[in-house]
């Protein structure tokens, strides 16, 4: 619902990643972003908005234990090419 809610009503793209190995209980959500601040942009609309909070809050009560999750940001390297032996 969460995954959902957030791909139709803002501006970023929501997957939920599932393990193929290690903890079967742990799972990601990956947001996708234009940038940084576009992130700041729609988190804010996010956490102004009181169906998101109500949705978000009680997903977290039933399911999250408390001191278990982790935010971690990553960047994608975009236009890297392979180098060639004259490069190195």
């Amino acid at each position: 619902m969460i995954q959902s809610f957030r791909n139709e009503k803002y501006d970023h793209k929501v997957e939920i990643l599932t393990p193929i190995s290690g903890q079967d209980h742990t799972y990601a959500l990956l947001a996708t972003y234009e940038g940084l601040a576009e992130m700041e942009l729609q988190n804010k609309k996010m956490f102004e908005d009181e169906e998101y909070k109500e949705l978000i809050t009680e997903f977290f009560l039933q399911n999250i234990v408390q001191g278990s999750m982790t935010t971690q940001l990553f960047r994608t390297m975009t236009g890297l090419k392979k180098e060639t032996n004259s490069q190195k």
